[in-house]
């Protein structure tokens, strides 16, 4: 028997992911993430696109709305921020508004959830509410080949 297994009994392992639920359902203020660098990539290659960072309670979420032409683009980005615990899983819904000329447009809207370690995100890409490119020092950490891939996917 494994080290694990020798240490936990059954009813052990189950309380485990009942603290694990437990802890999930933490209020947007007091959560922070292990925000590994592919996840940050990504965040910074889509802000330089036209997601934009939405800043709620104290906490900053990122937000993605695109016309139903990009539906296959929005699900596979629902999936990766899905798959890391980073926003709902389930599938964003078409919603529909009016544009020019009265036509109805379709599209996708899909947020994170708001984390409070996003927050620093947030400022880097906007100065009086207006979005800006990041300082040098941000870009040459973050605008890697993997960011880049995610900038011209959405952008």
């Amino acid at each position: 028997m494994s080290l694990w297994g020798e240490l936990l009994a059954p009813h052990d392992i189950s309380n485990m992911f009942l603290q694990f639920s437990i802890v999930s359902k933490i209020p947007s203020i007091n959560r922070t993430g292990p925000h590994n660098l592919d996840l940050l990539n990504a965040v910074f290659g889509i802000l330089l696109a036209d997601a934009s960072a939405e800043t709620r309670k104290r906490s900053t979420r990122i937000c993605f709305i695109q016309e139903s032409s990009h539906a296959q683009y929005l699900g596979w980005l629902h999936q990766f921020f899905a798959k890391r615990g980073y926003c709902n899983p389930n599938k964003p819904k078409l919603l529909t508004r009016v544009g020019k000329g009265g036509k109805q447009r379709f599209y996708f809207k899909l947020k994170t959830w708001s984390f409070q370690s996003f927050n620093w995100i947030q400022e880097a890409f906007y100065v009086n509410k207006m979005k800006v490119v990041p300082v040098d020092h941000l870009l040459y950490q973050y605008l890697t080949p993997l960011a880049l891939a995610f900038f011209l996917d959405y952008g």
